[in-house]
């Protein structure tokens, strides 16, 4: 900073010698500020740490926690008859319908019926965990990404309310024995704009394996491709609604047969964490009770994103 006051100095003398036809000084006062910059300039690319890449996170070395632990059977649909009745008389506001959206998703019919059901249950598991008596909280079911141009991009679910949006999708994974887990592979999720690979492998297995590469030579009872879909949405709805807090998560769903456990380094690629739906609803519900108000902007905006 001296320096660069001390060459502004020099010039303001230079300016001056320049008028009284000092020529002599004029040269003195112009060689005294350029070498006051070029100190200054030295002095900065001293102080600044040479540019180099950020190194790549080696993800085989991360350790991990178990955030749940396998589930055994359980009604999906929490004690009520179906999706509608969940919905039916709760105090926050409804747009659109849990699993509409996949009719026109290009999907299998199987893989289309199971994700209705995954969305279904999970209306009821916000009714159920006390998210749906909130009077300020808007519920959106069935959204297009609006990043895509061709609408068959699908978004199960978002909550909003204030200026607070979470957006929710809903795996009906479904495990064949009761002690499965789902736990990441070597793919690094946190760099990846998808797919990566996500491995099912028996809980009695992981004893011992604190890190994601130790659990590499294990057989896999079967996988599942995470896509970078819910990437694309958060990202998409984030420029949409510039200045707002966008959240993202997966959540597994009840189903007939039980549910997975899941890792804290279960990710679909861009990060997105995977959960329990039980697990984390309750979780989510105590963020949206921390956000006031209802912003009437972000509901216009989202409810034009409804499939109908």
């Amino acid at each position: 900073m001296l320096g660069i006051i001390g060459a502004f100095c020099c010039l303001l003398y230079a300016l001056v010698c320049w008028h009284t036809g000092d020529t002599s000084s004029l040269w003195a006062a112009l060689t005294v500020a350029v070498v006051c910059l070029l100190l200054t300039v030295r002095r900065m690319s001293a102080s600044t740490p040479a540019g180099r890449s950020t190194p790549r996170i080696d993800w085989s070395r991360q350790s991990y926690r178990i955030d749940s632990m396998p589930a055994g059977p359980a009604d999906p649909f929490y004690g009520y008859d179906d999706a509608n009745a969940a919905l039916d008389g709760c105090r926050a506001r409804i747009h659109g319908t849990p699993g509409f959206g996949l009719a026109g998703s290009g999907l299998d019919q199987g893989r289309a019926a199971a994700g209705i059901m995954g969305e279904r249950s999970l209306a009821c598991a916000l009714r159920h965990y006390g998210l749906l008596d909130d009077l300020d909280l808007d519920v959106f079911f069935s959204l297009r990404n609006p990043g895509d141009e061709s609408g068959r991009a699908d978004i199960d679910c978002v909550l909003a309310k204030g200026n607070l949006i979470l957006l929710l999708d809903a795996k009906r994974y479904t495990p064949f024995t009761s002690d499965l887990m789902l736990m990441p592979s070597a793919d690094d999720p946190l760099s990846a704009s998808g797919p990566v690979d996500l491995r099912v492998l028996s809980y009695g297995l992981l004893e011992g394996r604190d890190t994601i590469g130790a659990l590499s030579d294990l057989a896999s009872a079967c996988k599942y491709s995470a896509s970078g879909n819910m990437r694309w949405a958060l990202e998409s709805m984030r420029k949409l609604l510039p200045g707002r807090t966008v959240g993202a998560w997966v959540l597994l769903t009840r189903t007939p047969h039980g549910t997975f456990g899941v890792s804290d380094r279960t990710l679909f690629p861009g990060g997105i964490g995977v959960a329990n739906a039980d697990v984390r609803l309750p979780m989510l519900r105590d963020m949206l009770a921390r956000e006031s108000g209802r912003n009437a902007t972000v509901c216009r905006t989202l409810d034009a994103l409804v499939k109908r």
